[in-house]
């Protein structure tokens, strides 16, 4: 049959005819040729039992870990056993070549401010920055990436840390104090999974379910049960089942693999959604009510908006700006159900404005609109209190929100950008002083089609492109 080219998690069938071998006779096959045995999902032998003289093969190919170049794959048909005598078959050979079983390059782009060296430039920049995006380095294994303001925090394919930026209070997790500007490994271990960088902090995830974070603590947000400043990361608690995380400026929000939602750090008019009110610092992780549905949560300064698993959305904290959506201004203090709606999926709640995607690919924006983030085209000093649609395309992907800067892809793969353009954090080749100076609606950043992560933190934003 040959297939020429076939790619990862490619399933090949081979169909078996036999003469004389009765109806019921157990062939087994083994795969032949110069791909590693790694690379067949399930093994490289196995069986099957002969029907109308017939018998189908499903071999499926995993992710080559040989050398680039063609290579071809058989497989070798016998009865009795895997040594039996072998039987005349149809089975073809195929060609792969290695380059289309290999992951998509994932490569790292920065733009924006750079005095701390946020960048990954291996500079800093005291005034200005990169207006328009530049790659990080020549490393091609880039997975989960966040960045806040100052600093990035980044996992690889092989599961290793990176960290970069400012270092004011130990938050790149490097054991001191020390600005970065290159991407520089935070310990030795290949096992972390999620990341995200608040505001002299960081929290992650490993694959094992456990949380650590390290940085700046004078509110607690470690959730380690003190205030103390942590440079290397520490364990939060003892469980094993964190699954998403969150946070913004002192606090932080995490959901476990249980459906339960978690909050700690500086809680700000009732932010926490506990039905309290006034400031009030949690050190360690509190449960919010006793809801086991909870999908995404996405915490700004003082607020915070969550999913649950029927798609509908919940918003929480201050709310000065209407960017709870209500309609209103009104704080609240425990979870409120933003309409009926229960076709939310994803969301981005930045610096008191608001973003969310439905399942049918609109976007919508709520909240302040001081450097024109909501992506109307409006008077910068038009806020919306409840959800309005930016344009009118049903292609959003990804979404992300800080400090009045938005990135977002569509499913095209292409990038957009709007609100402040301050320090070039647009990637549209211009600098400006004033964060009025920006743009108020979306505008494609380039001509590429390959972006598939994207994080701002409002001076500075970072994304990855595969392929």
């Amino acid at each position: 049959m040959p297939l020429g080219e076939t790619s990862s998690n490619t399933t090949v069938q081979y169909t078996v005819t036999t003469t004389n071998t009765a109806d019921g006779t157990t062939l087994y096959w083994k795969t032949t040729g110069n791909v590693s045995n790694s690379d067949i999902v399930g093994g490289n032998t196995g069986s099957i039992v002969v029907t109308n003289n017939r018998a189908i093969f499903n071999v499926t190919i995993f992710t080559d870990t040989l050398t680039e170049g063609v290579e071809t794959i058989g497989i070798a048909i016998s009865t009795g056993s895997l040594n039996g005598p072998t039987v005349v078959s149809t089975a073809n050979l195929i060609t792969i070549n290695d380059t289309s079983l290999d992951p998509a390059p994932e490569r790292l782009y920065s733009w924006g401010q750079n005095d701390n060296g946020q960048l990954g430039q291996n500079n800093r920049i005291a005034s200005g920055g990169r207006s328009s995006p530049v790659q990080v380095g020549t490393d091609t294994t880039w997975d989960q990436i966040s960045t806040q303001e100052f600093a990035v925090i980044a996992t690889k394919t092989n599961g290793t840390l990176w960290s970069w930026g400012s270092g004011n209070g130990g938050g790149l997790g490097l054991n001191n104090t020390v600005d970065r500007s290159s991407p520089t490994q935070v310990g030795a271990l290949t096992t972390w999974s999620k990341v995200v960088k608040a505001k002299y902090f960081t929290l992650a995830i490993k694959t094992d379910g456990t949380l650590w974070s390290f940085g700046k603590n004078g509110q607690g947000q470690l959730g380690l049960g003190d205030v103390i400043n942590r440079s290397s990361p520490v364990q939060v608690g003892s469980a094993t089942n964190w699954s998403l995380i969150s946070a913004g400026n002192y606090m932080a929000s995490a959901i476990k693999t249980d459906g339960t939602l978690w909050m700690w750090g500086q809680q700000v008019q009732g932010s926490f959604g506990l039905n309290e009110s006034g400031n009030v610092y949690k050190s360690s992780p509190t449960q919010v009510g006793s809801g086991t549905t909870w999908s995404q949560v996405s915490s700004g300064p003082y607020s915070w908006m969550a999913t649950q698993t029927n798609g509908t959305l919940w918003l929480c904290g201050y709310n000065n700006y209407g960017h709870l959506g209500f309609n209103d201004t009104v704080d609240k203090s425990s979870p409120v159900q933003l309409g009926a709606g229960t076709d939310w999926s994803k969301i981005s709640h930045g610096f008191n404005s608001s973003l969310a995607t439905k399942t049918n690919g609109t976007l919508w924006a709520w909240g302040r609109n001081h450097k024109g983030q909501l992506g109307r085209n409006i008077a910068y000093t038009t806020n919306s209190s409840s959800p309005v649609q930016v344009g009118s395309s049903t292609t959003w992907s990804l979404i992300d929100t800080d400090s009045g800067t938005v990135l977002a892809t569509k499913t095209d793969g292409t990038l957009w950008v709007w609100g402040t353009q301050q320090s070039g954090v647009l990637g549209l080749n211009a600098i400006v002083g004033s964060y009025t100076d920006g743009r108020s609606s979306p505008i494609q950043v380039g001509a590429a089609t390959t972006w598939s992560k994207i994080s701002t933190g409002g001076f500075m934003s970072i994304a990855i492109t595969s392929g």
